[in-house]
């Protein structure tokens, strides 16, 4: 306490000058409003510089968390990538086996008396004819390929009572068997279906 007391003694005058000069400028400030609004600014300067250095050094310590985020969401995504992609080759491998490759041909020679009837194509393995291929016109089947030489083929019609064609409804996803019955060549069959749609 004497210690103090023989402080305050000896420095008296330095801090009697201190209090004055905070008063004096505490007054210069709050009577002049373009001092004030220059104290405001450099105010604002001085602690936009300081949060600004204080959230740089909070992003540098959090780095680390940030990382790891980034690591989970990129798993995530490479993971839904992997997938989507995936799907995407067995969509493409599906369109793929789905599409067709389309040849003209001249019918040589065509019966449609007879029960089982043949029709004789001028195309054959050289022209890319392989057994089990679909006939087509633009009025729909025809046949389906039987025996190939290397340039005609034989096509059983589907006006032959021994030929059963996979076929399903045009307004639904119900499929049957077409078929002739040798009664009418301008009809054919449409069975296995489902009695509900009958």
């Amino acid at each position: 306490m004497k210690n103090l007391l023989r402080l305050l003694l000896n420095y008296n005058f330095v801090l009697l000058f201190i209090i004055l000069e905070i008063i004096a400028v505490s007054l210069t400030i709050t009577n002049s409003k373009a001092k004030l609004s220059v104290y405001l600014s450099s105010a604002n300067s001085i602690s936009g510089f300081f949060f600004n250095n204080t959230t740089a050094i909070n992003q540098y310590f959090n780095l680390k968390k940030d990382n790891e985020l980034l690591v989970v969401e990129n798993k995530l995504l490479i993971n839904k990538l992997s997938v989507f992609n995936t799907e995407l080759e067995f969509v493409s491998q599906k369109i793929k086996d789905m599409s067709f490759t389309y040849m003209t041909a001249q019918v040589v020679k065509n019966s449609v008396f007879n029960t089982n009837n043949f029709i004789t194509i001028d195309k054959g393995s050289d022209s890319g004819i392989k057994p089990d291929m679909a006939i087509v016109s633009s009025s729909g089947i025809i046949g389906i390929t039987a025996k190939v030489s290397k340039n005609y083929a034989t096509v059983v019609s589907v006006l032959n009572t021994k030929l059963f064609v996979s076929a399903k409804l045009k307004k639904s996803d119900y499929f049957g068997s077409i078929s002739w019955d040798a009664s009418n060549y301008k009809t054919v069959i449409l069975s296995e279906i489902p009695d509900i749609l009958k």
